[in-house]
């Protein structure tokens, strides 16, 4: 069961007995577009995710991270159900024994579950995405709203969130981490920046120059790209990455 948008939706109708062709009609969205979603092509704006919500009888949020959510709900309960199967097989001072231990490894604090924050990204810029390239890029022409725990209370002032797919700026950023983006513009060499480039969206490292942008990639593996003519005409920056976290896998 994976994370992906595709992913999801697979698992979704596959619980609910669906086939394409009850998601188009329910949906009124193209079967072309569907079939786009299912294979990962595409991921569908936000009015066509709250369609396909609707027609799944599930909340958008669920439908975005519903397959980290079980995954996680999987793990619990096998965690939670093996321990009182355990406990069944004690008589009544061997389960007085588990659960004093349980209250001296709680007293320590050492296992405690850390704080956490949920972030949201906000359409507070000229358009907020819910999804970056720190690879070759991809096209995206409306935000999606999307939710994640950050396992820390250290975050940046920021503008919004982006999630980052691709490994070109390891290993600073990883794939699948969540950048925090100030809408800044101040064209500083060698500063990581979110970039749209003619629809394309990308995290790099820009040094700009008078007739050209390079984009660079902390990975090493990765070639360096510069944007030039029409291409740089149709360039623009979104914001500056002021930070960056491993959202809660």
């Amino acid at each position: 069961m994976g994370d992906s948008f595709a992913d999801i939706l697979s698992d979704l109708m596959r619980e609910r007995n669906m086939q394409q062709a009850d998601l188009v009609r329910l949906t009124g969205i193209s079967k072309g577009a569907i079939s786009s979603y299912l294979s990962g092509e595409y991921v569908p704006k936000q009015n066509n995710t709250y369609k396909i919500a609707q027609a799944l009888n599930v909340d958008v949020g669920d439908l975005l991270q519903w397959g980290a959510k079980k995954r996680r709900q999987l793990v619990r309960s096998y965690t939670i159900n093996k321990t009182v199967e355990i406990l069944e097989q004690l008589n009544n001072d061997g389960q007085e024994v588990v659960y004093k231990q349980a209250e001296l490894v709680k007293a320590s604090g050492k296992y405690d579950r850390p704080e956490a924050i949920e972030l949201v990204t906000e359409a507070q810029a000229l358009y907020t995405l819910g999804t970056a390239a720190a690879g070759s890029g991809f096209y995206n022409e409306d935000y999606i709203e999307n939710y994640r725990l950050i396992m820390t209370t250290e975050i940046p002032e920021h503008d919004f969130t982006l999630d980052v797919e691709g490994n070109s700026m390891f290993p600073a950023i990883l794939d699948g981490d969540v950048v925090f983006v100030r809408k800044e513009f101040d064209r500083i060499d060698n500063k990581i920046y979110v970039l749209d480039i003619d629809g394309e969206t990308v995290v790099k490292r820009v040094v700009f120059k008078t007739d050209k942008i390079i984009l660079k990639s902390d990975n090493p593996e990765w070639d360096d790209r510069e944007v030039t003519g029409f291409e740089l005409e149709r360039t623009r920056i979104e914001g500056r990455v002021v930070g960056w976290e491993t959202p809660e896998r």
